[in-house]
């Protein structure tokens, strides 16, 4: 069997709209029993993510 390999230093991906960001996070949390986001709660949160950088610092893995 293959062994998946990553790059973390890969620096090609998009930011992903609101939209995008709201139904993958809405899956994963209810994947691991958590209820979720509102509409208001996610737009608040997914602001938040884009003022603190999270999409631009390296730490989204996301992308194309």
């Amino acid at each position: 069997m293959k062994q998946l390999k990553f790059d973390f230093n890969r620096r090609d991906f998009t930011i992903p709209s609101f939209e995008t960001w709201y139904a993958e996070n809405s899956h994963e949390r209810r994947q691991f029993g958590d209820r979720a986001y509102s509409k208001k709660q996610a737009v608040r949160v997914y602001a938040e993510l884009l003022e603190g950088g999270f999409f631009t610092s390296g730490r989204y893995k996301g992308g194309k």
